[in-house]
């Protein structure tokens, strides 16, 4: 007989989860990976968990040109990874605004510069000089909302506050696999995973319908895998494959089993918790994401 998991307080059978995983590995078959250049929705996974890092190749398979230190794609690549940031963009606010937990893992900003189209002329007949212009972006961009600051630094020592709420199940269990690449302020944020310096790595952000959950980046032990050169699992760098050990898949099940738990227990939270009275406060200010942004209010 199939085993259907229960919900002990209500004593129904639970609906199984779906969760997605962008641009992140997680060593469980049962979770959707994505990748950053796909273009599926989100909207039919319950949980998504997003690392905002569109990754190294970025930077070797569109060519080595560099401006200021800062990798400079291509025409054609800056057009892709412009699209690409606007896409989960848009899926993420989706994602939030109809119920969904997203999970976002606060890996190093990556920045680089793409072409915005434009040119600029100086000069004129031969000493004409063409000038193409280009700006820079940043993984985070991705994101669809704003941190008042941050700070890119690394560490592995991190803190718990009072404001770790239904995270403590789950950090207690696995606090040991992430480290902090950056820390923000955000005042959305309860931060409830801080670093020395009391700098938010992570918390949980609730929406009027859906929650968010910074995590630090994902850092796995070597023992989690094992290189392999075919039917590789993913690629960690350029070249080089790597597939899940037993251990990792083991943890993997306890992981994915611990998100769903988090999912509901934050639903059941919101439902159970009243809006405070500057719930309905104009949070998020902008131009190009004002529109999308608007919407989102605050528990």
């Amino acid at each position: 007989s199939r085993c259907v998991p229960v919900d002990e307080q209500a004593g129904k059978p639970k609906m199984p989860i779906t969760i997605s995983a962008v641009g992140a590995q997680i060593p469980d078959d049962s979770v959707i990976h994505l990748d950053y250049e796909d273009e599926q929705s989100l909207s039919e996974s319950d949980v998504i968990i997003f690392d905002p890092d569109f990754g190294p190749a970025w930077k070797t398979e569109f060519g080595t040109s560099t401006f200021q230190g800062l990798p400079n794609l291509t025409e054609d690549a800056s057009f892709q990874l412009r699209d690409r940031l606007k896409f989960w963009h848009s899926e993420l606010t989706d994602a939030i605004n109809n119920g969904r937990t997203v999970i976002i893992l606060l890996s190093k900003p990556r920045t680089v510069y793409v072409k915005t189209g434009e040119k600029r002329r100086s000069g004129t007949g031969r000493n004409q000089k063409v000038t193409t212009l280009v700006d820079s972006v940043s993984s985070w961009d991705a994101l669809p909302f704003k941190f008042e600051s941050t700070r890119v630094h690394r560490g592995s020592k991190l803190k718990t506050t009072r404001e770790l709420a239904e995270l403590t199940s789950f950090w207690s269990s696995f606090s040991d696999l992430f480290r902090y690449e950056a820390s923000i302020r955000w005042k959305d944020l309860a931060a409830g995973i801080v670093t020395p310096g009391n700098r938010a790595a992570g918390g949980i952000a609730r929406f009027k319908h859906g929650n968010v959950v910074l995590l630090p980046a994902t850092h796995y032990p070597d023992s989690f895998m094992k290189e392999h050169d075919e039917g590789n699992f993913f690629a960690l760098e350029e070249g080089t494959y790597f597939s899940w050990t037993n251990e990792a898949q083991q943890h993997g099940k306890r992981f994915v089993a611990s998100v769903a738990r988090l999912h509901r227990e934050l639903r059941r939270g919101a439902q159970q918790t009243p809006a405070p009275t500057w719930a309905d406060r104009q949070t998020y200010q902008g131009t190009d994401e004002k529109s999308l942004l608007a919407q989102f209010t605050r528990l």
